[in-house]
């Protein structure tokens, strides 16, 4: 199943090669959406969204398990058309992925048959970078995560943290405008989560994409976003659309001592435990 994960991951990056660039402000209108269920009755996932995301905006979806969190991003990536609503970038409609978005998943899904070089390298060339800028680029994202003394490396020669560095460094190393994450760090233990957090965050404020980031951690959520969007439970609708006021540069272990940050999550758990009472 890794293998074809994987696979379907090479496909797609070639697909989306030769699509255009465009503003990447992002309007969701009024989305609904329905899955089939092994009984053939439609599971009602996702309820009346509305959401709208300026250019370089990075925005947190939480709530409970199964509240369409994971469903509204990958509606936003162009993987499922909703069942009713539009979401349009730049004032074009989504249909299928493009070249200026990038995924980081749960799992790093990285590609087993290439070397850490070769997986960063795979999604440069998919993106059009000439053949002998690749390596320049490769190796300095390597470098900025950490890891330019294993660019000749297999995945399995890699602990979790470390193939998870490589996932974020192939997605930041085409310079995406919009970058879409699922619980990127969930599978990490406390400490190499906390270091990826922070390099992440510090890679991101040099590029300027926007984020919308899936996470079920309030205070991972609080932390990295600008905003947080809390959803009920399922059918997923907005509970919460809030601001977050910490100024950036963040500093992760710090913030979560100020008072904005208590305030502000003080006033989503309290939210989300609502929708957790509910299930």
């Amino acid at each position: 199943m890794r293998e074809q994960a994987a696979r379907a991951v090479e496909m797609s990056a070639a697909r989306g090669a030769a699509g255009e660039a465009a503003s990447l402000d992002i309007d969701v209108v009024d989305i609904d959406h329905y899955f089939r269920s092994q009984s053939d009755r439609p599971v009602h996932a996702v309820d009346d969204v509305s959401l709208q995301i300026p250019q370089g905006q990075f925005v947190a979806l939480v709530g409970p398990s199964g509240c369409g969190k994971t469903t509204l991003l990958n509606m936003i990536a162009g993987l499922v058309e909703p069942s009713s609503g539009r979401i349009m970038v730049g004032g074009t409609p989504i249909k299928g992925s493009r070249p200026e978005f990038g995924y980081v998943f749960a799992r790093d899904t990285l590609l087993p048959w290439r070397t850490v070089r070769q997986n960063v390298e795979f999604v440069l060339a998919m993106s059009g970078v000439d053949r002998r800028e690749r390596a320049g680029i490769a190796n300095d994202w390597l470098k900025r995560v950490g890891l330019q003394d294993f660019g000749d490396a297999y995945r399995y020669q890699l602990s979790q943290g470390m193939r998870q560095r490589v996932a974020i460094a192939r997605t930041l190393a085409t310079r995406p405008r919009l970058i879409l994450m699922d619980e990127p760090f969930a599978a990490l233990d406390a400490q190499t989560r906390l270091i990826l957090q922070n390099e992440f965050i510090r890679l991101w404020e040099e590029t300027g994409a926007t984020v919308v980031f899936v996470t079920h951690d309030l205070t991972e959520a609080i932390l990295m976003s600008d905003r947080v969007v809390l959803m009920t439970r399922r059918p997923g609708r907005i509970k919460i659309d809030k601001l977050i006021d910490l100024p950036r540069p963040r500093n992760l272990e710090a913030d979560r001592f100020t008072p904005e940050f208590r305030l502000s999550y003080d006033q989503l758990s309290d939210a989300l435990r609502e929708e957790l009472d509910r299930l």
